[in-house]
Parts: C-alpha cells; structure tokens; sequence
C-alpha cells in the first residue's frame, strides 16, 4: 500500500488544512461490498490504530488498513 510522493504531498496539506497532524494520525483505507456493483473503496483520516490493522508508511503519510481489506489493496498505489 503505497501512496506517490505526489499524493503524500497534497493528501499532507489536506490534513494540515482541516487541523490534523500527519504525526498524529493516518489514512484510513477500507473495503465494502457494494452489493451488485463491487466493491466500495472508502478513504478517510483516522488517529487510532485497531488491533487488526496493518500500518504503512508512504513518504511522510502514515496508512492504516484492515486486516480483511489489505487482501485486496495491498499491492495498491494511489497517485494524484
């Protein structure tokens, strides 16, 4: 699970601008079923990890992911 240096940068400054630390919390990555139409992917800030989370790290930008979803995101990379 990776994120480009591109979009560590601006997934940084969105962080900063809404009044959270890159120190203090993460990017949350997540899969749901969507029903007939596939998979939800679901992205959102979080500063606690669970006791089933996978931690990475991408260029300054800490991700937290289950451990259910990282089957199928693990090998994912996200550019901006």
């Amino acid at each position: 699970m990776t994120f480009t240096e591109n979009a560590s940068k601006e997934i940084i400054k969105i962080m900063i601008r809404d009044g959270l630390s890159p120190e203090t919390h993460a990017v949350r990555m997540g899969v749901k079923g969507g029903g007939c139409s596939g998979f939800t992917y679901t992205l959102d800030f979080d500063n606690k990890q669970r006791k089933f989370d996978m931690l990475y790290e991408s260029h300054g930008l800490n991700i937290l992911v289950d451990k259910k979803s990282n089957l199928y995101i693990k090998e994912t990379e996200i550019d901006w």
